[in-house]
């Protein structure tokens, strides 16, 4: 870094040079201008505040792009877990009112799955909360949890394994 420059002045430079590289790189896989400039944005302010860059691993180029299409392809999966969770919830408004006894077997089935939930450990429990209540993909769970991602797989197998055990223990 040249004698007497900032981050801030270093990010600025990088942007100016980089920025068409970066959106190009998001554009193809977005396949929408707004979201390949946010993402350009997103990419730059996350180097400004974290800077990950080490030049002994490779050229920032290489970098920036391996960088991108990452963080396009998490979106693109976010985009689709957000999509079909609003196509679930709109097929389950557009269903007829449920009768009052299917109502009652529904009351009845939460109720069940509330009584199951204790049997959970804290960490199972968590990743099931992020995954079905804030629609986030495994990938993005063990990013949050700073977690491996095989981690996080097998306490969601074990989690529906024990929920599966005890819902069944029910019936």
């Amino acid at each position: 870094m040249p004698q007497g420059c900032t981050n801030r002045q270093m990010a600025t430079n990088l942007y100016r040079e980089y920025r068409s590289l970066v959106y190009w790189t998001a554009y193809p896989l977005l396949k929408n201008a707004q979201d390949a400039e946010d993402l350009t944005q997103d990419i730059f302010l996350g180097l400004l505040r974290n800077n990950q860059f080490n030049p002994e691993r490779g050229s920032i180029v290489h970098f920036l792009r391996t960088m991108t299409r990452c963080r396009a392809i998490d979106r693109l999966r976010t985009k689709g877990v957000k999509q079909r969770a609003h196509e679930r919830l709109g097929t389950i408004l557009s269903e007829p009112i449920a009768s009052p006894l299917d109502r009652a077997v529904a009351a009845e089935r939460a109720e069940q799955v509330h009584q199951a939930m204790p049997h959970l450990s804290t960490h199972q429990r968590l990743v099931l909360e992020l995954a079905y209540f804030n629609g986030l993909s495994q990938t993005q769970i063990a990013g949050h949890l700073k977690t491996p991602l095989g981690t996080v797989k097998s306490r969601v197998r074990n989690a529906q394994r024990v929920l599966r055990f005890h819902l069944a223990a029910c019936r």
